[in-house]
């Protein structure tokens, strides 16, 4: 399928707007973790975000992998 030059343009315009909201995620991010760090509270970061704190805390907060394991422990 040809492109017309509008299309491209417009897809043009579509892609850095992506790029960009990837970016401002990031710094979001960043910017999560400074404020947790200098000590902000999950309701008080959910609160300038327009979330509850819970849900701040979900989508911001650490990841911790979960461990496997492959025997069940204590049971021998």
């Amino acid at each position: 399928m040809k492109l017309t030059n509008d299309s491209a343009k417009a897809l043009e315009r579509l892609a850095r707007t992506a790029d960009q909201m990837k970016l401002g995620r990031e710094v979001l991010r960043r910017q999560v973790i400074e404020a947790r760090g200098a000590g902000a509270s999950w309701e008080s970061i959910g609160r300038m975000l327009g979330v509850t704190k819970q849900t701040a805390a979900k989508v911001y907060g650490p990841r911790v992998p979960t461990a496997r394991v492959s025997q069940p422990v204590g049971l021998w």
